[in-house]
């Protein structure tokens, strides 16, 4: 990465970086850089392909972290902003935005190249901004927020598997519930931990747990 950027995303990783006793630390205020992507165009724990393509290499750091704390930092190149309002946009809790962060910055001081984490950001910026399509992952997150799948197409699925594989399980709404999580996370690229559970809402606590 050449100097300027290096310089550019500066403000970004200083946000964890460790100051004396008393000193607060500054939110990045403005965009780090002009970019043709939006917070609206940045899935919530990166696209699968994207974290194939620029982070899967990296070792020594769990890769929702790394997953977490790319899609924030996509966000404030974007548009600037705190951490927590960057998390907000990509639809990331507050807490698993700050935690996931502090580990991040952490662990790229302690890397043979501490810019290396640095580089892929910039160069999956530059992937996103040079697409001749990007999706707005913020539309399938509203659309889908409290979706799940609805008993009747639950069980035209169910009666597709056949009364052999029936039989060998249990394919009520605690399934119904499982794959509808599963389909939301894959259309909405986030994270299965954060996914709508309208089915199981409804329930009473004893049920839940049965």
């Amino acid at each position: 990465m050449n100097g300027a950027r290096r310089h550019a995303l500066a403000p970004i990783l200083q946000t964890y970086t460790p100051l004396p006793s008393g000193r607060a630390h500054k939110a990045l205020q403005t965009p780090v850089r002009k970019t043709r992507y939006q917070p609206e165009h940045i899935a919530e724990f990166l696209q699968d392909d994207w974290y194939q393509r620029h982070f899967a290499h990296m070792d020594g750091i769990p890769p929702r972290n790394l997953r977490r704390v790319a899609a924030i930092h996509l966000c404030q190149i974007a548009v600037g902003g705190p951490i927590t309002n960057a998390a907000r946009l990509v639809g990331m809790p507050a807490t698993h935005a700050r935690q996931s962060t502090h580990a991040v910055h952490s662990w790229t001081r302690s890397r043979p190249d501490p810019g290396e984490f640095e580089t892929a950001l910039h160069q999956l910026a530059d992937e996103l901004d040079s697409a001749p399509h990007l999706i707005d992952y913020q539309r399938r997150r509203d659309a889908l927020n409290h979706w799940c799948i609805d008993p009747a197409t639950w069980q035209q699925l169910v009666n597709r598997l056949g009364h052999s594989h029936k039989g060998q399980m249990a394919l009520g709404d605690h399934k119904r519930q499982a794959a509808s999580i599963f389909v939301w996370t894959r259309v909405t690229q986030s994270e299965h931990l954060l996914a709508p559970r309208p089915i199981l809402d409804q329930q009473s606590p004893e049920v839940r747990k049965a």
